[in-house]
């Protein structure tokens, strides 16, 4: 009867083929985790891409809407909006307290704290966008435009105009006083193009009443982006 030195290992009697066979579920463990890294690591630009087309389209809506309803709001009040609360809020019109924009809408989707930049009479942006509109479209640039842009000679009858004299003129672009458009603060380069212009904070939205139908030039020959932008209908107006 033999009797086993106790210093002496105990031999490992596992099977040599389970041990193989850990060695390959972790080797493939392995790869399997890095194949996933490299595809999620390929997939995350179009992830960026989409989620950024995303908010654009959004922006696009929000900033129609609003271009919308301030023109709502100047035909129904006969005055301009000072704010957006007032579009959203709305005011008393006889009995009835009348509603604008919704509250969804007054938010910049490209900005985190969702604040517009409010665009008044005479900003040198609507001049700005004025000039990349009639060349995107081949339509000239049009007077209720122009007078927000603050050409000489150009007014609209509205309550504090002086006859001839510039829509708010004195309020600033930057001050207080009522506003005609909204755009984005952010001076991220876009994905399209609007009307040539390829930063948010240059996508002004504004409302551009219809062309009589003598005025318009080929709609088929607009080269501007496809879209609710162009091209333009009688009796309706856009951005």
């Amino acid at each position: 009867m033999s009797i086993r030195n106790p210093r002496v290992p105990t031999r490992n009697t596992e099977p040599t083929a389970r041990q193989a066979e850990r060695g390959y579920t972790m080797l493939a463990l392995i790869l399997s985790i890095l194949v996933s890294s490299i595809l999620l690591t390929a997939a995350a630009p179009n992830v960026i891409f989409e989620a950024k087309r995303q908010r654009e389209e959004e922006l696009i809506s929000r900033g129609e809407q609003v271009a919308e309803a301030i023109e709502r709001f100047r035909r129904q009040t006969n005055r301009l909006p000072m704010d957006l609360d007032e579009l959203v809020k709305g005011v008393t019109i006889g009995i009835k307290q009348q509603h604008f924009l919704r509250k969804s809408a007054a938010s910049d989707p490209m900005v985190k704290d969702g604040k517009w930049r409010l665009v008044r009479p005479g900003d040198p942006l609507i001049a700005e966008f004025a000039q990349a509109w009639a060349a995107s479209t081949g339509l000239p640039i049009p007077p209720q435009l122009a007078a927000y842009a603050g050409q000489p000679g150009i007014s609209i009858n509205l309550p504090g105009n002086q006859p001839g004299g510039r829509l708010g003129e004195g309020s600033g672009p930057d001050g207080i006083g009522p506003f005609v458009g909204v755009v984005s603060r952010s001076k991220e380069r876009s994905i399209r193009k609007r009307f040539g212009l390829e930063s948010y904070d240059k996508w002004l939205f504004i409302y551009i009443q219809p062309m009589p139908m003598q005025m318009m030039s080929n709609p088929g020959g607009i080269t501007g982006p496809p879209g609710p932008q162009t091209p333009f209908q009688p009796g309706r107006g856009r951005n």
